[in-house]
């Protein structure tokens, strides 16, 4: 009996609903950049055929400020609560077994939101596809802002941990640095011209800090909304919600890794007013959108370079091209309400071609 099962076994016996269930094998699935480990566990006897247990829910969130959470586990345990009874459709917690940093969560299937766009096509999918319809895309992606929107209207509760921590300034600040060390640096850009990017990030997270913060779930992108069987749109990987830019879930969710170029921008466009009317968001979203968007381009070129580098890896290489172009376009459409940025603009279109070509093919977008 090798470690999983061992576990697995012990945590089904702990819940009175699950005890009889008699596991057949389990599976190892897909993680995050995070050191948790998830498997689906196939069941006979129990309340569903299968769930998923997840291990290692201990492991280390960002640094974030304010409160800080006793750990990342019962931060974990809290806010799948606290959305759950809020109409965010987390997957239900069956069980905890605390000794073992165990958790026995319901398996929302597997097919994640970005799937929908990128295939590759599974009978599952085609299966659920038929569910919804032929806009698809479109439709899940509405539904995704309609999260968002459920998200924005709970009302604040001082007992919950999202509501008591946000992003510092020292941590915006150390993430967009990550561009200048493990990328801009390592690929030649000159010193004067890494020095002058640096000296901007200090005004650029000065002005995000500036926004009023609103709840996030933080990591809200199509690698962490799953689609069920049922069809229904599901939330994972909530641990880290906290108060931040109130752009920070709608650059998430229709920018990460490359999600941007693969909507394309006639769809990219009409989410983005789709967002803008459903939630309201008045003249100051377009620039909390551009420097919210900004902050998180830099971040993830630096933090793919990183993560290469940790995992030993060139896998992260292939969003950092699109990543880039994005920059230019943004860059292009507001580096006049931007102190200083005209000459990051001017660096970045002279070291990379990538951001030349953002810059000099701009989409039009209800900004």
């Amino acid at each position: 009996m090798d470690q999983v099962e061992e576990i697995a076994k012990e945590i089904l016996k702990d819940n009175l609903a699950w005890r009889a269930a008699k596991l057949l094998k389990h599976d190892k699935l897909a993680g995050d950049a995070s050191g948790r480990r998830f498997y689906r566990l196939h069941l006979q006897g129990g309340p569903a055929p299968s769930a998923v247990l997840l291990l290692g829910a201990n492991s280390s969130g960002p640094k974030l400020g304010g409160r800080t959470a006793p750990s990342q586990e019962e931060t974990f345990l809290e806010l799948g609560r606290f959305f759950r009874e809020r109409g965010i459709a987390v997957p239900a917690i069956y069980q905890h077994l605390p000794a073992r940093c165990a958790v026995l969560v319901e398996d929302v299937g597997e097919l994640p939101l970005w799937r929908f766009v990128k295939g590759p096509s599974s009978a599952a999918l085609d299966e659920v596809m038929e569910k919804i319809g032929a806009d698809y895309t479109a439709d899940l992606y509405k539904r995704a802002i309609g999260v968002i929107k459920t998200l924005k209207q709970i009302v604040p509760d001082k007992n919950c941990i999202a509501f008591n921590r946000h992003q510092p300034f020292e941590m915006l600040r150390s993430e967009a640095s990550e561009f200048i060390e493990f990328f801009a640096e390592p690929t030649g850009l000159n010193k004067a011209s890494c020095e002058l990017i640096s000296r901007n990030f200090e005004g650029l997270c000065e002005t995000m800090r500036s926004f009023p913060p609103e709840l996030s779930h933080f990591d809200f992108n199509s690698f962490n909304l799953f689609v069920d069987r049922n069809a229904e749109l599901r939330v994972l990987d909530y641990q880290d919600a906290c108060l931040t830019s109130p752009a920070r879930d709608i650059v998430s969710l229709i920018n990460d890794r490359g999600m941007d170029e693969t909507l394309g921008e006639s769809l990219y466009a009409a989410l983005l007013q789709h967002y803008i009317s459903e939630l309201k968001a008045g003249p100051a979203f377009a620039l909390q959108y551009d420097v919210t968007l900004l902050h998180w381009d830099f971040r993830v070129v630096g933090r793919f370079k990183k993560l290469n580098q940790k995992y030993h890896t060139t896998n992260y290489d292939q969003w950092i091209p699109g990543t880039l172009r994005r920059l230019g376009r943004t860059l292009a459409r507001s580096f006049k309400r931007l102190h200083g940025f005209d000459d990051v603009l001017q660096a970045l279109y002279d070291f990379r071609p990538e951001c030349k070509e953002g810059v000099n093919s701009p989409w039009r977008l209800p900004l």
